[in-house]
């Protein structure tokens, strides 16, 4: 991985992050960035899902927190 490529995807993850928070679609930034940095893809969108999966989890937990769910 080149020097250039963390602080990019860094950038795009954190654009990406508050995009998802205001009305969601942030994969149409971080599916093309990852394959632009030379992921096939496959694999970017692998990682994209991960994300995904990662940032619904802590929602639902915010949810519950905050007593938003019915269980």
């Amino acid at each position: 991985m080149e020097t250039w490529q963390v602080p990019t995807i860094f950038a795009a993850g954190v654009i990406t992050g508050i995009i998802n928070t205001l009305a969601g679609g942030g994969s149409l930034l971080t599916l093309p960035m990852l394959i632009f940095i030379g992921l096939p893809s496959t694999t970017a969108n692998g990682t994209n899902r991960f994300a995904i999966m990662v940032q619904n989890i802590c929602a639902v937990a915010g949810f519950k927190k905050n007593g938003v769910s019915n269980s």
